[in-house]
């Protein structure tokens, strides 16, 4: 696998799993409030709002009477960027008997909200490094394959051009494309990504050998190690 992704795809990789297991933590923590909790009505008393850089987000601040003691009043947990309800409507509350003061509005979206969206984001991230630590392994098993029993070619220099599909630490790689006419067809191939320009490094002249499936021209591998290695 590429050497520059390697550790972007591990930090992916940990991040992601910090986050589901974050959203585990929270999912079982709603659960186990759910078990204990009992439920009533609430009153929206006041709306709160909290402005960010870009927009405002609202939550509403809602008061009920447990069956024991005196009012409660919180905040609701989940903000929006609308306000959810307005000033006297009546809303659905859950509450912890023992503690009335760990109480939120029995809704999916401020009960579930929060951890399903961190999972969501922590199995994406996940998935991204992962895939993309898979598909390098996996290349790498075609190339020593290819290297062992490929069918060895040359084939002309045609082009170094900059590989702006990826960034990393705001660089993009190069690749160094060749071709081959045989039979009246143009075989085209592209080496890996390279990490600095190897324009000087490369003679028109020269030959640039590719190893292919004898099967499948379309699964090759162009041998760059005539290349230095970079620092």
């Amino acid at each position: 696998m590429d050497k520059k992704l390697r550790l972007p795809c591990i930090i992916m990789i940990i991040v992601g799993l910090l986050m589901m297991g974050g959203a585990g933590y929270f999912i079982l923590q709603t659960i186990q409030f759910i078990r204990v909790s009992v439920t009533t009505t609430g009153v929206v008393t006041d709306i709160q709002s909290y402005r960010g850089n870009d927009d405002t987000t609202y939550s509403s601040i809602v008061t009920f009477a447990p069956k024991r003691g005196e009012e409660i009043t919180f905040t609701q947990s989940s903000s929006s960027s609308w306000i959810p309800y307005n000033i006297g409507d009546t809303v659905p509350v859950r509450y912890n008997p023992e503690n009335p003061k760990d109480a939120e509005i029995n809704s999916f979206t401020d009960l579930w909200m929060i951890p399903l969206i961190l999972f969501i984001m922590g199995a994406v991230i996940f998935g991204v490094g992962d895939g993309i630590m898979a598909a390098g392994i996996r290349r790498k098993k075609i190339i020593a394959h290819l290297l062992q029993s490929g069918q060895k070619i040359q084939t002309q220099l045609v082009q170094v051009h900059k590989d702006t599909s990826l960034r990393v630490n705001n660089r993009c790689g190069f690749r160094i494309k060749s071709q081959l006419v045989k039979d009246g067809t143009v075989h085209s191939f592209e080496s890996e990504r390279v990490w600095f320009d190897p324009t000087l490094l490369v003679k028109k002249d020269q030959p640039i050998t590719v190893y292919v499936d004898p099967a499948n021209w379309k699964t090759y591998y162009m041998d760059c190690s005539f290349l230095p290695k970079e620092a």
